[in-house]
């Protein structure tokens, strides 16, 4: 997640309409022991092997054994052969084994009509890639969602050593005309595909290091996991801060 002063940035593009009683997040909170396959940590390629939080600066999603998705602005000003990915990472600090398979990124595929996202090319294909199940409709709102990634608690605090799972409500977008002011000057803008989300019961917000991550929803009675969403940015990264968020419909994952 980006911020820029106290203004941040989030988005998520919709798919068509479902009931928004057709998701809904199991009970419990998540924790990092039931964190969804293909889970992406960014880092520094320069980063050591035994300890790499300090290096990780983004989210992603693995879409298939070589593609991986993340925010556009993760890697504007980067040379992204100078970023590794580690997939389904849990843990990123020194205090316990760094799991997951750690790729170069070899090239970078900005999305079609100026989105904030873009697709990564990994120089090889990645053993455990498990398939992304996308939702089919939009997440109205009142749906209940989960965002993943290593974001920090507030801006400018240090990033979690696990993956970390912010339980949140999708709200009507009008909760984020000031974010949606960028995205409308869009040419190809539709306010459709954008999604505005908020922290459910004062739980932990998306901040920095999020930016790129995955949001699903799980289907009711199954707890089915569905991609709806990629975390982009935020107003903020407290209790009543809605963030903006672009979803896969848009991305034609």
């Amino acid at each position: 997640m980006v911020t820029r002063g106290v203004v941040a940035i989030c988005v998520a593009a919709s798919f068509g309409a479902v009931a928004a009683g057709a998701w809904a997040l199991l009970a419990g909170a998540p924790r990092s022991a039931e964190a969804p396959a293909g889970v992406v940590a960014l880092i520094n390629a320069s980063a050591p092997v035994d300890d790499v939080s300090a290096s990780q600066f983004c989210t992603g999603i693995l879409l298939d054994e070589r593609t991986v998705a993340t925010a556009l602005h993760c890697v504007a000003d980067r040379d992204v052969t100078s970023v590794d990915v580690i997939v389904d990472a849990r843990n990123l600090c020194s205090t316990a084994p760094i799991v997951g398979e750690r790729v170069p990124v070899a090239t970078s595929s900005p999305v079609d009509g100026g989105l904030d996202a873009t697709l990564l090319t990994l120089t090889r294909p990645v053993k455990r890639a498990s398939p992304v199940v996308v939702a089919k409709g939009a997440a109205e709102p009142g749906a209940e969602l989960e965002a993943w990634g290593w974001g920090s608690a507030s801006p400018g605090g240090a990033s979690p050593c696990s993956v970390e799972g912010k339980l949140l409500r999708s709200v009507g977008t009008a909760r984020c005309d000031r974010e949606l002011a960028g995205p409308r000057t869009l040419p190809a803008f539709r306010e459709g595909d954008y999604l505005c989300a908020v922290p459910r019961d004062a739980s932990a917000n998306t901040c920095l290091g999020d930016s790129g991550g995955p949001v699903f929803a799980r289907l009711r009675g199954t707890g089915e996991r569905q991609l709806v969403g990629m975390t982009l940015a935020g107003r903020g990264c407290g209790a009543d801060d809605p963030g903006l968020y672009l979803a896969a419909g848009a991305l034609n994952f």
